[in-house]
């Protein structure tokens, strides 16, 4: 009997040595996410509801947030660890030598499956880049790739675009103002493209996104370059789970609708009828170039640079 309970307590005691071992690889990693409310936060809302970041060993938290501009503010002050913002905001971050960490692509810009258009009234008589001679076209932010693509469109399509005025407009008030004749023309993104032009008052003129490229990243999710040197595992597993998860979603868009309906506070109805946003599976420097030189092409930046020093932060 001695044996038998020397031995019993010799194998308790070799458990609870490996206890505190097996609860640390029961614990999730808290990793921080914030997005603004739409479609290219699908795969994250898919990732937390299917198990698929838990499974990664993440316990992935998302927080709303306005802007991409709050969301750089808020991973460089540490409040958050993975922000999403639009491309373009990276590149000129870049540019000023604040250097921000790729993590992930977002919203993927593609000439087959477009999410976004140039708009004009119903009625306007528009038909041409060379009819908006020094008219006016309105977007989101100034300097940004709306313009851009804007410029880009009505210089190949027999216009100049150096005669036009732009001026900076919210998404939701460019129907109105194209209808009162406010602004000539603008560019827009789903949901809100979809529903101007679903209203019969707004018509699509072009896709002025393919005067940059057939192909390219428009938004992408990003980190202080800190957290990849601090936890470069936990980056690791963070993009194979959204990789997964992305795969899923870009594929399974019926599948979704009521996961971002809800996020989004966007009508199901309008996104099942929308063309959705896809998600970029890998982050490359082919799909993050076009905006550059676009942006350099129209002195938005100051000078180019290989696309390759983003991803080499």
């Amino acid at each position: 009997m001695s044996n038998r309970r020397h031995a019993i307590a010799g194998i308790a005691t070799t458990l609870l040595a490996a206890a505190p071992s097996i609860v640390r690889s029961q614990q999730l990693v808290a990793v921080r996410v914030a997005s603004t409310l739409d479609d290219n936060a699908t795969p994250i809302l898919y990732g937390q509801q299917s198990g698929i970041f838990k499974r990664h060993g993440l316990d992935v938290t998302l927080q709303t947030f306005s802007s991409g501009a709050a969301q750089a503010a808020a991973v460089a002050s540490g409040a958050i660890d993975i922000g999403k913002t639009s491309l373009f905001s990276i590149i000129t971050a870049h540019l000023r030598g604040v250097a921000f960490k790729l993590v992930a692509g977002s919203g993927l810009y593609l000439s087959n499956n477009p999410n976004t258009g140039l708009i004009v009234a119903k009625d306007s008589p528009i038909k041409s880049g060379a009819d908006l001679a020094g008219k006016t076209a309105a977007c989101a932010s100034l300097r940004d790739l709306d313009e851009i693509s804007i410029r880009g469109w009505v210089d190949q399509h027999g216009g100049d675009s150096s005669t036009m005025k732009f001026v900076e407009l919210p998404n939701a008030a460019v129907a109105q103002a194209l209808e009162v004749g406010r602004v000539d023309a603008a560019t827009l993104v789903n949901p809100t493209l979809f529903n101007a032009t679903q209203s019969g008052k707004i018509r699509l003129l072009g896709r002025s996104f393919d005067s940059i490229g057939r192909r390219f990243l428009v938004a992408v999710w990003f980190c202080q370059p800190a957290l990849g040197e601090r936890s470069p595992d936990t980056l690791r597993r963070f993009r194979e789970a959204f990789r997964e998860a992305a795969t899923y979603t870009n594929g399974h868009h019926e599948e979704t609708v009521e996961l971002i309906a809800a996020f989004s506070r966007i009508d199901p109805d309008v996104i099942r009828k929308m063309t959705r946003a896809t998600t970029a599976l890998t982050l490359q420097a082919g799909d993050l170039q076009p905006p550059i030189d676009a942006a350099v092409k129209y002195k938005m930046i100051e000078k180019g640079f290989p696309a390759a020093e983003l991803l080499a932060v």
